[in-house]
Formats: structure tokens, C-alpha cells, sequence
């Protein structure tokens, strides 16, 4: 099942409080319930992998975003709205991990007991919107864009000030996937940026 992060509502880590504030994270939770209901009912094992804000070339979410609205607004002319005065923080992880991950989870999976299996696919790396959102305005400097960013507007219900998975149980359990570190996450965010032009 390709789950969410969202399903822990709000904290870092291991202070994640476990319930999701919006609409998203509280369909992925149903839908893990049911996979859980699943695999007990017919005895084989279901795996929910929770996912971060996947970043890289044709990912979705705040970096496409900023990307046309700047294309839109080349001199910068209008700014692109944001929220939560920057402060919102997240867990990016590269899309190239997440693909490992699923793809190790896919051959680990008939070695599972039977049973619902969860793990986060993340990056355990705290970025802010305003973090990301100054690395995109770099990027898009370099070509000629210039990027204004309004970081005032507020959060939107249902939306969590910061959500950062704790990744120790998944990187014992997926031990032949590389980590992503800050430097692999900062690579993302520009290969995305570069990746729409």
C-alpha cells in the first residue's frame, strides 16, 4: 500500500502523535486499517509504506508549484504565496530511494510473517518551506528567473506545522538501501527545478 506520512498527524520522529489532522492522512489511515483487516482475515502479509514529500524529476507539491509560478511571473513580478511563515517542516525524501524501497519491499515481502507490516519512507531530515523554497529560488536564478515568495498566508485546516518520519526501523529493515543525507535531498530539490524547463 503506498501510505502517507500524513497518517501521524503532527511531530518529529518518535513524537509523532498518531492522528492525522486533514482529509488525505485520514483516508490513507482507513486504508491501512483495511489492509490491516486484510491480512488478518486471510492470514498473508500486507505492507504499508509511509511515504514523505517525494521529491525529484515529476514529483508533485511545493517545488512544481514555485516552478510555474515562476515561469508565470519571470521578473518576479508577483509573488507565489506560501504558508506558515516558512516554518512548515517536512520530510523530503528523493524519489530514487522511495523506489528502492518499494522495490526491496517487493522481494522481502514472502519472507514477512503474516500480518500488517508498516514503514516509513523518508529522509528523517527536517526541512522548512522556506529552506526548500530558497534552494528552488537559487536554481531558477541560475536560468534567469527571479522567484519572489510571500511566506504569509496561513495554514489551510486539516494541515500539520511539521510532520518528520522516524526512519531507524525501516533503515534496519531495509539495510541495502542507501540513506538519503541533506546533500542527497538539496541534489533532488535541484534536479527537480532543472528537470521542468
Amino acid at each position: 500500500l503506498a501510505s502517507s506520512g500524513a497518517v501521524y498527524g503532527q511531530g518529529e520522529g518518535y513524537n509523532l502523535d498518531g492522528a492525522p489532522r486533514g482529509l488525505y492522512g485520514c483516508t490513507k489511515n482507513s486504508d491501512e486499517k483495511i489492509l490491516s483487516l486484510w491480512s488478518a482475515k486471510h492470514e498473508k502479509n500486507g505492507i504499508a509504506l509511509r511515504f514523505g514529500n517525494v521529491i525529484g524529476p515529476g514529483c508533485r507539491g511545493l517545488i512544481p508549484y514555485l516552478l510555474a509560478h515562476a515561469k508565470k511571473f519571470p521578473e518576479g513580478q508577483t509573488p507565489a504565496l506560501c504558508r506558515g511563515h516558512g516554518q512548515i517542516s517536512r520530510d523530503y525524501v528523493p524519489v530514487e530511494y522511495v523506489v528502492s524501497v518499494i522495490t526491496e519491499a517487493l522481494q522481502l515481502h514472502p519472507s514477512l510473517e503474516p500480518g500488517f507490516h508498516a514503514y516509513d519512507v523518508g529522509s528523517g531530515v527536517s526541512l522548512t518551506n522556506r529552506e526548500v523554497g530558497e534552494i528552488v529560488t537559487d536554481e531558477l536564478d541560475k536560468v534567469g528567473f527571479k522567484l519572489r515568495i510571500d511566506w504569509d498566508a496561513p495554514l489551510v485546516v486539516g494541515e500539520t506545522s511539521s510532520t518528520v518520519l522516524g526512519m531507524a526501523r525501516t533503515w534496519s529493515t531495509f539495510s541495502q538501501v542507501p540513506r538519503p543525507d541533506r546533500g542527497n535531498i538539496e541534489k533532488a530539490i535541484r534536479d527537480a527545478v532543472r528537470s521542468g524547463f
